[in-house]
């Protein structure tokens, strides 16, 4: 059976020569030490749609690290949908937006108000899950909840903040060509909505907190009402707020690029209706496997980019990206996932745990963005063992949709998806534990105190 499944594998290794110009089978012979556990996917792996790049990593004697990858049916032209993977992006840009402010008192904490377009793009005031900031959104709030456990909401109010026009643009400059993210997650509004950004003000955290508490004790309200605190800080002198940083509505004039047409699957469930032709992503977000790794390495790596290429983020901006992606729901209590049952550890972790509900060992920390969406499913990872000194980049995506007609519902993404991305992950992570290092890593920067 092995030697079956490792014959078809390499014949499809070889099919992509046209692109990747040299064949890698290293990951073909990895897999194939527990062949039986692939059998299903790697049958046919044209048909998932299987991509996937897994990085090396050692260190010197400065403890800088040095890359080795490989990679199987790694190409930029197969589309997949990114889904919620497009949100590390998002994270990252809005903190650069931040930093690139001349007023200082303007931070990721500054209380984030969204002033509304229309019906469809919402305004928001307050965000419930905020315990630390007594209810109220924030750019940190937003990224805690997108890191943990996902948010769509946070990722398209992170999305209004940047603009589409900017994110796009600054997306290109920065060296990602070829990724585009055009448009809101599971808010399906027309591609010009997708153009408009609410306008947006945002108040110093002290001011806030400061009006906020004495509006509270003069309002007889057990609940006061946000919007009655904004009306009075216009006419009370003791309600004093200040803007630091504000935006009108705006309109994007990013040009979407010429593409040949993305047509997947047989049909689409519209309406309780199936059509009768393929679904168009033509004009969906793009974000290639090889460039969400690249993110990724250079969000953990700094120090292995050139200047010109790191992100324009601070020592603690990168901590606190690094400490969400890391954490697991089950520690976090603002937002209050801890005691959410529905949010066990392996969440947001498909690799390695996915298809498993058991606590994550405390020794593994996974600094991840996953995506799980139409039937692909996607997870870009940096994982570490502290205990046994591992540390490893790996990046999949898989497609599980067997009747090709999407928003049915019937995806194989317990059956397929999930135990593929675990056992790829242990299988991974049992070769990276027992390869040969001449030098261990310290990983001393990546361990976090998750306590609230």
């Amino acid at each position: 059976m092995k030697k079956i499944i490792l014959f078809f594998l390499f014949v499809v290794a070889i099919s992509q020569i046209n692109y990747a110009q040299t064949v890698d089978t290293f990951l073909v012979h990895l897999m194939n030490k527990n062949a039986e556990k692939f059998a299903t996917v790697m049958s046919n792996p044209e048909k998932y749609r299987v991509q996937i790049l897994y990085t090396q990593i050692n260190r010197d004697e400065k403890n800088f690290p040095k890359f080795t990858s490989h990679n199987f049916r790694l190409n930029p032209n197969e589309y997949f949908y990114p889904a919620s993977t497009v949100k590390l992006p998002a994270c990252i840009q809005a903190l650069e937006k931040i930093n690139r402010q001349k007023d200082k008192k303007f931070t990721r904490n500054s209380i984030m108000l969204t002033d509304s377009v229309d019906s469809e793009l919402t305004r928001q005031y307050t965000d419930s899950t905020n315990l630390v900031q007594n209810g109220f959104p924030s750019v940190t709030s937003y990224i805690k909840k997108i890191l943990l456990v996902s948010d769509n909401d946070a990722f398209n109010r992170l999305f209004e903040f940047i603009g589409q026009e900017e994110f796009n643009t600054t997306l290109q400059k920065s060296g990602f060509p070829t990724t585009r993210i055009v448009h809101r997650l599971s808010l399906p509004v027309s591609q010009e909505k997708n153009k408009i950004s609410n306008a947006l003000t945002f108040i110093s955290e002290s001011s806030w907190q400061t009006a906020f508490k004495k509006f509270v004790k003069i309002s007889s309200e057990d609940a006061p009402n946000v919007d009655k605190f904004l009306s009075l800080t216009k006419t009370n002198t003791k309600l004093v707020l200040d803007t630091v940083f504000a935006e009108p509505k705006r309109f994007s004039k990013y040009i979407f690029p010429q593409l040949k047409p993305i047509l997947l699957g047989k049909g689409e469930m519209i309406n309780g209706k199936v059509t009768d032709k393929p679904k168009d992503f033509t004009q969906k977000n793009n974000f290639p496997l090889e460039a969400q790794q690249k993110m990724l390495r250079r969000l953990i790596f700094p120090e292995a980019s050139p200047l010109t290429e790191q992100f324009n983020l601070t020592a603690d901006d990168r901590k606190f990206l690094l400490k969400y992606m890391s954490q697991l729901p089950t520690e976090s209590v603002s937002p209050p996932y801890q005691n959410d049952t529905s949010m066990h550890d392996n969440f947001c972790k498909f690799l390695m745990f996915g298809a498993d509900k058991n606590p994550i060992p405390g020794n593994i920390r996974i600094f991840n963005k996953i995506g799980d969406a139409y039937g692909f499913l996607t997870d870009n990872a940096y994982i570490v063992d502290f205990e046994h000194g591992v540390e490893f980049m790996l990046s999949a995506t898989i497609y599980c949709n067997d009747d090709e007609i999407f928003n049915d519902d019937k995806y194989e993404t317990e059956t397929i998806g999930l135990p593929f991305l675990t056992e790829l992950g242990k299988t991974v992570y049992e070769y990276e534990l027992n390869r040969k290092r001449k030098l261990q890593p310290n990983l001393g920067e990546f361990k976090f105190s998750y306590k609230p």
